[in-house]
């Protein structure tokens, strides 16, 4: 669905959520970036949210983490949560 979108920088293309034993919301993402540069998250905040309120959010660093320019990978985020939250048809982005 991106590949003949015009963007110029980071990207994630939801695909499913959950929460782990530890009541941990997990996210799983295509993160594509469309830059000429590697990307990497080093102190990157990122937010889960439904398009009205904050589900979850977190700052990563993942030095493990570099995708190339003009690549896309998959890749699951961990977040901690409170109980009780619904987490579907949430967004993420870079803050």
């Amino acid at each position: 669905d991106t590949k003949g979108q015009n963007h110029s920088t980071i990207v994630f293309s939801p695909i499913r959520q959950a929460i782990n034993h530890r009541n941990e919301l997990l996210v799983t993402v295509l993160v594509h970036n469309f830059s000429q540069q590697p990307f990497t998250f080093d102190n990157t905040r990122l937010v889960y949210s439904n398009g009205q309120e904050v589900l979850a959010e977190n700052v990563f660093t993942l030095p493990i983490l570099t995708i190339p320019p003009q690549v896309s990978m998959p890749w699951t985020f961990i977040f901690p949560v409170h109980k009780g939250a619904t987490f579907e048809n949430g967004q993420l982005t870079i803050q």
